[in-house]
């Protein structure tokens, strides 16, 4: 490959003194036959080439024919992110005027191809683009917390998009990737009652565990949609990950499924050998689970998506473990390789990352929990920590949420337990209605202390990582915590073995 290449470049320098019809197709080739050649190279390979053939012309002249048959060829080949190349070319050397365009009539679709492409290239970070849901409210892209978000800009009167948004809400509803999916349908057109239509009709039915669906729109482009994301036909599709790093854009339904596979592939792979490694090991401690995350470092540093992605992916292995040592390294870990290198990650994904290494630290194991005031059925006060028992099993839920009531079926089911160890269980309701609240509690299925918080903007979300419920915290009799963030199981063989 590399000889052909040297050959390739050379014999379009030497062509370059040609002057004849003949020659400038023979020059047009061998350029075009040299690019084809390394356009399957990374993207930063590609441009330092057509530098190196750029300079290899003896002229500004030649050299702008040059970078011209390169700037075309890069804005249609099929290749998924070779359109960096061109607008790199676009940018550094016609546009400020380096290098004299071959053609003055089509400036100005160099000047557009330019401006619509460079803000949405793949491994930047996604445009900022807020627009309204079906209901009016105003909603932030980038402030949206997935493993992924599909982008879907479409327009209802689009044949293409005819063919492809039955295609991808097929593969929606079907997913089952590792990661979860949140799905922006962005209607690009002005007509409220059709995109209502249509998005009811084609998206609706999308109901799928690891997709969320969000219909957008803004019949005005006050965001500059069609700039900043290259809108300039319909459907067009791209594919942010966790970090709003775009990792995929004009996708169709089949590159987008073959992209998500090979994501899934190794996050699979990945969650297997962590099984496998940290399995094997008899709950290993915070130095261990630590190193973990140094070796992975270790092996990625060197390609910053990758690195983003695994990291990202341990951070959330170990977090949502039922091991506190798991959480800690989590903790450890984001503070590490996420705070601590700000430079490599969004700001919304820092911000969510702060957040969640402080909630951490609230009641951590060994020390006394935080007490607060709650409210009993009947509307009295009554404080969190006023219970005396052997231990305090507290519960934090949501009536509206269904794996909650799977908790809460699986706690009352231990109950036995719970009074062979001198213990008891207080329920604490997190939501603001209380009506709901005082139904939900007629068919509560275990016998219990039941209180509530007086709503979203009450002092327990202050003092408990409550921010994603089920919780499950256990307190000795001297209200230390002894174990927190658990399952029923990890709760039941603490009361089988009377203690961890």
């Amino acid at each position: 490959m590399f000889r052909r290449a040297v050959i390739l470049i050379f014999s379009a320098v030497c062509i370059l003194s040609t002057q004849s019809l003949n020659a400038q197709t023979n020059y047009y080739n061998s350029v075009s036959s040299y690019l084809d050649a390394i356009r399957t190279m990374p993207v930063d390979s590609i441009i330092s080439r057509c530098d190196k053939l750029i300079a290899a012309g003896q002229d500004t002249d030649s050299q702008g024919q040059i970078a011209g048959i390169i700037f075309d060829y890069f804005t249609s080949c099929p290749i998924m992110g070779t359109e960096a190349v061109s607008v790199y070319i676009a940018d550094n050397y016609f546009l400020n005027k380096r290098l004299p365009w071959p053609n003055e009539e089509s400036y100005p679709s160099l000047f557009t191809y330019a401006e619509f492409n460079r803000e949405s290239l793949i491994g930047k970070s996604a445009p900022e683009l807020t627009a309204q849901d079906l209901s009016g409210e105003s909603l932030e892209v980038r402030s949206i917390l997935s493993d992924y978000k599909i982008l879907y800009f479409y327009d209802s009167h689009c044949a293409t998009c005819q063919i492809q948004t039955p295609q991808l809400a097929s593969f929606l509803k079907e997913y089952d990737g590792e990661g979860n999916i949140t799905f922006i349908a962005f209607y690009t057109q002005d007509d409220y009652d059709q995109w209502q239509k249509y998005a009811e009709l084609n998206f609706g039915s999308i109901d799928n565990p690891k997709v969320r669906v969000i219909n957008l729109w803004d019949p005005e482009a006050a965001s500059s949609f069609h700039r900043k994301y290259s809108v300039l036909t319909t459907p067009s599709l791209f594919l942010i990950d966790q970090d709003n790093r775009i990792i995929g854009r004009k996708l169709d339904c089949n590159a987008l499924r073959q992209l998500l596979g090979q994501k899934d592939g190794y996050y699979s792979s990945l969650h297997l050998f962590l099984n496998s490694l940290l399995g094997e090991m008899d709950n290993p401690d915070r130095e261990t689970v630590n190193y973990v995350g140094e070796s992975f470092y270790n092996r990625t540093a060197s390609d910053p998506e990758t690195f983003r992605g695994t990291m990202y992916y341990i951070y959330n292995y170990l977090k949502s473990s039922d091991s506190y040592q798991y959480q800690q390294g989590a903790i450890d870990l984001a503070r590490k390789y996420i705070l601590g290198m700000p430079e490599m990650w969004s700001k919304e994904l820092l911000e969510q990352t702060e957040e969640a290494v402080r909630l951490f630290s609230l009641n951590p194991l060994g020390e006394k929990a935080t007490d607060a005031v709650l409210f009993t059925k009947c509307g009295f006060r009554k404080r969190l920590l006023s219970v005396k028992a052997e231990y305090t099993v507290l519960f934090f839920h949501l009536v509206s949420c269904s794996q909650c009531r799977e908790y809460e079926q699986a706690i009352a089911d231990l109950m036995p337990l719970v009074k062979a160890n001198k213990a008891k269980v207080v329920s604490v309701y997190l939501g603001p209605d209380k009506a709901e609240w005082k139904e939900h509690l007629k068919s509560v299925p275990g016998k219990w202390i039941n209180l509530r918080a007086s709503g979203f903007g009450d002092e327990i979300f202050s003092l408990y990582d409550v921010s994603i419920v089920p919780r499950i915290y256990i307190l000795d009799k001297n209200k230390n915590v002894v174990a927190k963030d658990i399952t029923p199981e990890t709760l039941r063989l603490f009361l089988e073995n009377n203690g961890f």
